[in-house]
């Protein structure tokens, strides 16, 4: 029986749900979920709506009851008559790729390894919101994988359990400051702006990606102090004076070459926006929400590029569980902690109010009575 816990209501408490385990065909795979990483963005699927800013909501199209989480890791349990034999390991925790298109040949997204931008109605994506049967995701005890392919080794990458994590948060942090490579004079010609799962995530990749440690602001105390400690010099954009102090912090006084938002939201990214020198590139990641405006002349007079990231493709995901591999003396891991699945609904309200430092997984360990 595949279990879940579902959002029946839309900010209200989840609830358990049983469904029947589907059988794979072809060259899916079902799994038995081991671990699942709660992202801030099961925040937005909670409340059923974006932020737009100024008061304005943008509602979720979603069915309840859904199934949330994206984060997913688990063995196999079983495999369509398509699955080539040998190709997976039996007892084997696999991270799961989610961000799956549709994988049609006239799709611009999917021919050009973009299948993570692909919105069309037949994309083959199996979580963040699936109803009726199909309560898949990192809330579930079961997920049914449409192809064998999105099975991710990260034996010798990272520890059991945190793979599920770096299919979101990590491939998110990764594919963000790829964006940014080699942008800078230096490392700390970068700026990480918000230090939550994924600012956090990319702070500890940094000096494997950029070769070095970057500057980092947050308005959190606790979490300017972890940065600090993985070699960070820190701002707390509280301070009316913290802009000030990174012009005068940055190499020439004019500013910083590349900020990387992973908050989104209209204070952060009119911060980053202030600390901006000339010719300089602004990558926004998070979905906090609200807006950003700015007369259309300052962009070719400040030559300034603001640029959205959106998780990464396969092939990111596979270059970055090798970078993982290649350089485990110079990845730190990011702050992470277990909990039951059984504590879904109250880890929700706490990412909610901002009370979760650094990643949350839930450990599948559901009652055995109900096996």
């Amino acid at each position: 029986m595949l279990r879940s816990q579902a959002l029946v209501k839309f900010n209200d408490d989840l609830q358990v749900l049983e469904r029947p385990l589907p059988v794979p065909k072809g060259s899916e795979v079902l799994i038995r979920t081991t671990f699942g990483g709660m992202c801030h963005s099961d925040v937005h699927l909670y409340e059923g709506y974006f932020n737009l800013g100024g008061g304005q909501k943008l509602p979720l199209p979603h069915k309840l009851p859904i199934a949330l989480g994206h984060e997913i890791e688990g063995v196999v349990v079983a495999v369509g008559d398509e699955v080539p034999t040998g190709v997976l390991v039996k007892d084997k925790s696999y991270a799961v790729f989610p961000w799956i298109g549709c994988g049609k040949d006239n799709c611009a997204h999917c021919v050009t390894d973009n299948e993570h931008y692909c919105a069309r109605p037949d994309a083959k994506k199996f979580s963040d919101g699936q109803s009726g049967d199909k309560l898949y995701g990192g809330y579930s005890s079961h997920n049914l994988v449409p192809h064998w392919k999105y099975l991710i080794d990260y034996e010798g990458a990272v520890p059991r359990g945190l793979g599920c994590a770096y299919m979101c948060s990590g491939l998110t942090a990764y594919s963000a400051l790829m964006k940014v490579k080699g942008l800078g004079i230096s490392p700390q010609d970068t700026l990480i702006l918000g230090l939550g799962g994924l600012g956090f995530q990319a702070v500890c990749m940094a000096n494997a990606v950029l070769g070095g440690m970057p500057l980092a602001a947050d308005i959190d105390e606790q979490k300017l102090a972890e940065a600090a400690k993985l070699g960070c010099r820190v701002y707390n954009t509280s301070d009316k004076n913290a802009a000030k102090q990174i012009m005068k912090d940055s190499f020439d006084g004019t500013g910083i070459k590349a900020i990387v938002d992973f908050v989104g939201a209209d204070k952060t990214v009119g911060f980053g926006d202030s600390v901006l020198r000339r010719g300089g590139k602004l990558v926004v990641v998070g979905l906090f929400g609200g807006t950003f405006s700015q007369p259309i002349v300052f962009f070719p007079l400040k030559a300034r590029c603001v640029e959205g990231s959106f998780v990464g493709s396969l092939n990111e995901t596979k270059q970055m569980i090798q970078l993982l591999k290649d350089n485990q003396d110079k990845v730190a891991s990011p702050p992470h902690h277990f909990v039951s699945i059984m504590e879904a609904s109250r880890s929700l309200k706490e990412l909610q109010a901002g009370k979760v430092v650094g990643r949350r997984i839930f450990k599948h360990d559901w009652p055995e009575s109900r096996q």
